[in-house]
């Protein structure tokens, strides 16, 4: 502080800069890798603090002390001295009992009881049930917790509140979407864009409305403007991938899958259909290698059945048995994994019996 607040018209350009370093924060909102939002909710939190903590810092120049620090001469009051401890350390003892202390008993609260997203957004509407935002918090919540129809009464509510209430057009149109309502959400998400046109979110969410309305042209351009206005939204080169693969355009669609992996590594659908598009161009260690990488970030993911095959083709017929087993434990009405397991078994032991002896 003492040297950019020195007597230098030359430094008034860089608090300037400092200035606008800091404003431009806003234009980093988007972005999907989560160590930088962390990282940036934290610059504005600690900034925050300080305007506090330096507002109440000023009220001290006056002491001898504080101007001593500052490199100023004079002051007219004297600070009482600390009867057994440095002022240093007692200015320390205070931070740790009015910020320090709390906020390790917060962390400590947040890490060992989590709440749901859903019960602490239900929790801010009932708190402040005619803020808009807090509705459109509470019906995202409940959006991603599957519960489409309150979800959809919350946006609604919302928008009631507020009609030009960010997200609240676009949340309400993928609920619609998600219901198979698709004329109804490529209307909210048209609003949405009319209230927000240069958010790649909407275009693309608008342009998988329009695919499943059947009208692939428009869909097209929508893709594309998403991918440009948000270049690094993984979501955004998945969502336009995909429509590529769907459109017969395998080659194009690997190009969209492989950026979004770029910008969004942990993607397990991605991964899959980066995986189904190489396995129907012929590279099937390429498949298998976004296979398995998909199984990894996703225990769940139904990939062992196209693992399997990919084994059986490569003639580890081992391998592709415990795939196909693995398909049916996670679904035991898997009527393809279940034939390709027995023509795994029948191939095992044809080769058994031609074996050499």
């Amino acid at each position: 502080m003492r040297f950019v607040f020195r007597r230098s018209g030359s430094l008034i350009g860089l608090y300037i800069g400092l200035v606008f370093a800091y404003g431009s924060l806003a234009y980093f909102k988007e972005t999907e890798i989560e160590t930088i939002k962390r990282f940036l909710t934290g610059v504005v939190a600690a900034s925050g603090l300080l305007h506090f903590y330096y507002d109440g810092f000023i009220w001290k120049v006056r002491e001898r002390s504080t101007r001593e620090h500052l490199g100023l001469p004079g002051g007219s009051l004297a600070t009482e001295p600390t009867a057994f401890l440095p002022s240093w350390f007692s200015h320390g003892l205070k931070w740790v009992g009015v910020f320090v202390v709390p906020l390790a008993a917060l962390w400590i609260g947040q890490m060992k009881c989590k709440v749901p997203e859903v019960d602490r957004a239900a929790s801010a509407v009932a708190d402040v049930p005619n803020s808009a935002r807090a509705r459109v918090r509470y019906g995202s919540a409940l959006h991603d917790a599957g519960h489409l129809e309150e979800a959809a009464g919350q946006f609604r509510l919302a928008l009631g509140l507020d009609p030009t209430v960010e997200k609240g057009h676009y949340g309400l149109g993928q609920v619609y979407v998600a219901q198979s309502r698709f004329s109804e959400g490529a209307r909210e998400f048209e609003q949405a864009l009319r209230d927000d046109p240069r958010n790649g979110e909407f275009h693309s969410d608008y342009g998988y409305a329009l695919e499943r309305l059947g009208r692939p042209e428009e869909a097209a351009v929508e893709h594309q403007r998403a991918t440009q206005l948000s270049p690094k939204s993984g979501r955004a080169h998945y969502n336009y991938g995909m429509f590529l693969l769907v459109s017969r355009k395998p080659d194009q669609a690997i190009a969209e899958f492989q950026t979004a992996l770029r910008h969004k590594p942990n993607h397990p659908e991605a991964h899959y259909y980066l995986g189904r598009v190489l396995y129907l161009k012929g590279d099937l260690e390429g498949a298998k290698t976004q296979y398995l990488e998909a199984a990894r970030l996703d225990p769940k993911a139904p990939v062992h059945n196209s693992l399997g095959v990919i084994y059986m083709k490569l003639g580890q017929t081992s391998g592709a048995i415990a795939e196909f087993n693995e398909a049916l434990r996670m679904r035991p009405d898997d009527a393809d994994a279940a034939e390709n397991l027995r023509f795994a078994q029948q191939s095992q032991s044809r080769d058994g019996l031609t074996a050499p002896r």
